[in-house]
């Protein structure tokens, strides 16, 4: 029943993560986590340990939690905004992985598209150059968060 399945969002307080919590709730589903950023920092794996191990264990893990902050941050923070993002994701992969959850989704981002794409997007276009280049760290994150995922599928 789902009802009954037991489901982590991460990056619910953004955007995104708020309407999606909503419409979750309102499809039926009553066990779902969020939290706040600072309650559990998913670049230390320390807290990401700690947020599997403190909740129950979940089913669906929706991953939507990313270190943003803008065109500005990005350009002057590349390896801190690729370090954060990949960090990020790699532990919550792992660890949802290591706890036999039994489907992840992580967010991909429009920035990972090459910056030549042609719209409208094609996902078969997705690994078909660089991304644009204040996005970069930001999309190389997002494309090794895809990677990780279909080498965790094999």
């Amino acid at each position: 029943m789902k009802s009954d399945l037991k489901i982590l969002i991460t990056g619910a307080k953004g955007f995104l993560g708020r309407a999606l919590e909503e419409k979750i709730k309102i499809s039926g589903y009553k066990n779902v986590t969020t939290f706040r950023s600072d309650e559990f920092d998913l670049t230390k794996e320390s807290e990401v340990k700690r947020l599997f191990e403190e909740k129950d264990p979940y089913d669906v893990v929706i991953h939507l939690a990313a270190i943003v902050k803008g065109i500005k941050f990005r350009r002057e923070n590349p390896a801190a905004t690729l370090y954060d993002n990949l960090i990020m994701n790699i532990l919550m992969q792992e660890y949802a992985r290591k706890n036999k959850v039994s489907k992840f989704i992580g967010l991909g981002s429009v920035t990972a598209y090459p910056e030549d794409a042609e719209i409208p997007y094609e996902e078969k276009d997705y690994l078909k150059g660089e991304p644009e280049e204040t996005n970069h760290s930001y999309a190389i994150a997002k494309r090794t968060m895809l990677m990780q995922g279909l080498a965790y599928r094999q």
